[in-house]
């Protein structure tokens, strides 16, 4: 079924969507196809493509979840409170990168090389000298954005921050990252280690390039019942009222500000989660965890020491 008359039969029979709740709707979408290559992915627009407005500082493309992953982790998810949820299926045929499994051998750093040096000019010598020193796929994938982010001006591939003139380049470094991952022979990336490689915050994700390749199989209509944060007055008087730690991390998922969840409810995950999302937060975290939190937001990650390496062969 093409995605318009999906939507023309969400609009014409809505009640036949509601009978089960989203999680059943998507365990009943298994049940049909099962969930070899099969992904699912929470958007707010029901149209099914790469969002020419993406603005993140990870490989421009389409997002999704492996089905199981998200049943699995239903309220836990990124887009949660989106009102859509696709269900769609990818080609077994399409050449992947698994940042986390394929091989690094020597064929796979000359297409890396050739890659960035084709999309961002950067000195060929310089490239070659610093990628022999890697040796797993993770590596390579963050000296990818190490050097993306010396064309940009910016070191941290999830922030957003930062950019020429003082200005956030995050589109034009998810854009860079496409190409380069694209330029290497590669329909799109897995990261399913749970290691959180393209994004530290999603440990379990994948994304695809474009639509070539991948086949909808449902669009389910989200409604309320699941979550009765998916509203767009969220932060209204009629949300529902916070009562508890899960009620908390479950609201500040579907989009409910940090800092007006009550503070006897803001424990220790959901704080790392909220000062990880934007460090503005860290104003709201309760006192007593604040200087925990700073500590654990130090210390280098993969990102860090791969930069560090690149910068110091650099001298």
């Amino acid at each position: 079924m093409k995605v318009r008359e999906i939507i023309s039969e969400l609009r014409k029979n809505p009640e036949q969507n509601v009978k089960l709740s989203n999680k059943d709707q998507l365990i009943a979408v298994r049940e049909k196809y099962g969930s070899e290559n099969v992904y699912a992915r929470f958007v707010n627009d029901p149209k099914f493509g790469v969002n020419p407005s993406y603005s993140f500082n990870t490989p421009l493309g389409i997002y999704a979840y492996p089905i199981d992953y998200l049943i699995e982790n239903f309220d836990k998810l990124f887009g949660s409170a989106y009102p859509y949820l696709y269900v769609f299926k990818a080609d077994s045929n399409l050449p992947i990168w698994d940042v986390n499994n394929t091989p690094v051998d020597d064929v796979l750093k000359d297409k890396m090389t050739a890659a960035i040096v084709k999309v961002l000019r950067i000195d060929p010598d310089m490239v070659k000298n610093v990628i022999d020193a890697f040796t797993t796929p993770s590596e390579l994938y963050n000296f990818m954005y190490s050097c993306i982010g010396q064309v940009f001006d910016r070191g941290d591939k999830n922030s957003g921050k930062g950019g020429v003139h003082g200005k956030s380049n995050a589109h034009d470094s998810a854009l860079a990252a496409r190409k380069i991952i694209k330029a290497m022979g590669f329909s799109g990336a897995f990261d399913l280690g749970g290691y959180g490689v393209i994004a530290s915050q999603y440990k379990v994700q994948v994304v695809f390039f474009d639509k070539k390749g991948l086949s909808v199989l449902d669009l389910i209509s989200r409604h309320t019942d699941d979550n009765p944060y998916v509203r767009p007055d969220i932060d209204s008087p009629s949300a529902p009222p916070i009562k508890s730690a899960k009620q908390a991390s479950k609201a500040f998922r579907a989009g409910y500000s940090f800092n007006n969840i009550p503070e006897e409810f803001r424990d220790y995950n959901l704080c790392m989660r909220a000062v990880k999302q934007n460090e503005w937060y860290l104003q709201y975290v309760p006192p007593n965890m604040q200087a925990e939190i700073k500590d654990a937001l130090n210390k280098p990650d993969e990102l860090s020491r791969v930069t560090e390496l690149v910068e110091r062969l650099n001298k």
